[in-house]
């Protein structure tokens, strides 16, 4: 994609910005920093936690919004099951301790669905070639250098880099 284009879709998709989640990840991809304000505006106007997530999401993604990993934890707290299983994969975002803790709680989540999200990527990030529960990340999490292990897999899981370059 060219400088030109580039900047048409960006000026698009910050035009909608308020029309649904998929303009805020869309911006966040593009790169758009220009889109940080609208999406401070939005975020400020909106009080529904899942609402919020995609914004606080897209913020990470472009400046390190401290706002994010607040929203983590509170949906770690929330009584939502749908909500944490929704956004469970969220967590790996941080890609630091605060996510290996976010990950270990919502690993003993009263609701199965949730245990089982948050197990899968902690097995994952481990290594292990079966799933692990609970118990065993808990006996390891105290270890630094199987906590370190975690944050540098999550880091290597995800790239935060914009899916598109800025050309100039």
């Amino acid at each position: 994609m060219g400088p030109e284009e580039l900047d048409l879709a960006r000026r698009l998709v910050r035009a909608n910005l308020a029309h649904g989640s998929h303009f805020i990840e869309g911006a966040a991809l593009l790169g758009d920093q220009e889109a940080v304000p609208e999406m401070h505006r939005l975020l400020d106007a909106e009080r529904d936690l899942g609402a919020r997530l995609p914004i606080g999401r897209a913020l990470w993604m472009l400046e390190r919004s401290p706002v994010f990993p607040e929203l983590l934890s509170r949906m770690v707290r929330s009584r939502d099951p749908a909500l944490k299983r929704r956004h469970c994969e969220d967590v790996l975002l941080l890609a630091d301790e605060r996510a290996v803790d976010l990950l270990l709680t919502l690993a003993e989540d009263s609701d199965a669905g949730v245990r089982d999200a948050a197990l899968s990527w902690l097995s994952e990030l481990a290594g292990a070639r079966r799933p692990r529960d609970a118990a065993y990340f808990r006996a390891r999490c105290s270890d630094a250098r199987f906590r370190t292990h975690l944050v540098r897999a999550m880091n290597e899981w995800r790239d935060f880099k914009p899916v598109v370059e800025d050309p100039s």
